[in-house]
């Protein structure tokens, strides 16, 4: 029995995805015998009926306020759909990634190696309950929403007149927080199963890395001893490349779609929370929502991040191995080792956007998730100025000042008479590179 198993870190993501209709179980069990029917039923609900009624509500939006309310929904719902799709279509390759993480499993020399690999898992299941927690608060402030304001917390299509029947009132309040439950729950397993396997990536690299800085310092192995562990560190390392190309292909054009729903989402939101008058609830609510969408995409760049550092400390452990003290056939192999060891192991979207910490933070030339948002955000705000100055039925028809302060800023000056439901205050848009 294996001391250390990487596999207890998927534990929850495949009691969700079964639940989800997407892993049927073994045996000839009463469960097995209808499980069919049942992920049917899910499917239909997960991913027709709940969609459908974000993204026609979306389509039938009159003005930009209303289309910047239901955008982000219904653009992080097709994002789920296909991260749920693309998870279905590979859970082979994951049983398959599993099974080579149990293989290293068995290569763990240490307790300092096992204590890594115990960290990661560790890590990984503490990262799955937060996320758990984080659209928990969320689900209950759609319940508070409704208890407190009458009002469906999400704008969604309804084929009923939902306000005016008492039934049909409480019928869409059932119907929407349950859609908004299920919805919830595929999305936490959408943002964690690709969190949780190359965390679990990551700490082999780095129990790797352990292995081999400390080849060559034992007095009781021979040179030959010492070189067939270098050759196990090698096919250990080429098994865990292999797996960060499994994992890369399974999420480059999932992650790549990301990216642009997210930048464009949180320009939506954060457009509609400024210019739209907000009870607490309302705004407590789409609080989580904004840090929803934004976790989403930092936890793939941090557990990337992870394994371009778990890589690299390979590469700086083959320096400090004994190497000057082995044999000449020991030192040519290492080398081979080195030279591939210091190419960075990136994981790259669409073959186009590398997936780091950098991508989602950095500014330069407005590539980054963030800078896009904030372009977005330019474009809609100066829009709805054009909409003040033309009259559109929210303002007076009257033409408010622009002033230009400089190289790509401008700062638009409110003036005091009622905007609709803008608060009366000096609205900035910051520059953008």
């Amino acid at each position: 029995m294996l001391t250390v198993d990487s596999t207890r870190a998927f534990k929850y993501l495949w009691y969700i995805w079964r639940i989800l209709g997407l892993h049927p179980p073994d045996g000839d069990t009463f469960w097995a015998r209808h499980y069919t029917a049942y992920r049917i039923c899910v499917n239909i609900v997960v991913n027709i009926c709940v969609p459908i009624s974000f993204y026609i509500i979306c389509l039938l939006s009159s003005n930009l306020l209303e289309f910047c309310e239901t955008y982000y929904v219904a653009a992080m719902m097709v994002v789920e759909q296909l991260k749920l799709f693309n998870a279905w279509l590979m859970l082979d390759r994951f049983k398959d990634v599993q099974k080579y993480l149990n293989r290293l499993d068995c290569r763990l020399q240490s307790r300092e190696e096992r204590d890594i690999i115990r960290d990661h898992i560790r890590r990984s299941k503490q990262t799955f309950f937060w996320i758990m927690r984080l659209f928990t608060a969320i689900i209950i402030t759609v319940a508070l929403l409704v208890v407190f304001t009458g009002e469906l917390a999400l704008q969604a299509w309804y084929p009923w007149d939902w306000r005016t029947l008492t039934f049909g009132y409480y019928s869409t309040v059932f119907c929407q927080v349950f859609g908004i439950a299920l919805v919830c729950v595929v999305t936490i397993s959408n943002d964690t199963y690709p969190m949780a396997y190359l965390t679990m990536i990551a700490g082999h690299f780095k129990a790797l890395a352990l292995r081999i800085s400390v080849l060559g310092y034992s007095s009781d192995e021979s040179q030959a001893v010492t070189n067939d562990k270098l050759i196990n560190c090698i096919k250990d390392h080429q098994s865990l490349l292999l797996l960060v190309k499994t994992i890369q292909d399974t999420l480059s054009s999932v992650v790549f779609f990301q990216f642009a729903c997210t930048a464009s989402s949180l320009c939506t939101l954060t457009f509609y929370v400024v210019f739209v008058e907000l009870n607490l609830s309302k705004l407590i609510h789409m609080f989580l929502n904004f840090n929803a969408v934004i976790i989403e995409t930092i936890i793939i760049c941090y557990a990337a991040e992870e394994v371009y550092f778990g890589a690299d400390q390979v590469c700086k452990a083959i320096y400090d191995c004994n190497w000057y003290s082995q044999s000449i056939k020991f030192q040519r192999t290492l080398i081979i080792m080195l030279k591939r060891s210091q190419r960075p192991v990136i994981i790259v979207a669409s073959q186009i956007c590398p997936v780091r910490m950098t991508t989602f933070l950095a500014r330069k030339n407005g590539e980054s998730v963030e800078a896009n948002g904030h372009q977005y955000g330019h474009s809609l705000a100066a829009f709805r100025i054009r909409e003040y100055e033309y009259g559109d039925g929210d303002g007076d028809g009257v033409t408010y000042p622009i002033s230009y302060v400089g190289a790509g800023q401008f700062i638009y000056w409110p003036a005091k008479a009622r905007i609709s439901r803008l608060m009366d205050v000096r609205f900035t848009i910051c520059h953008y590179q």
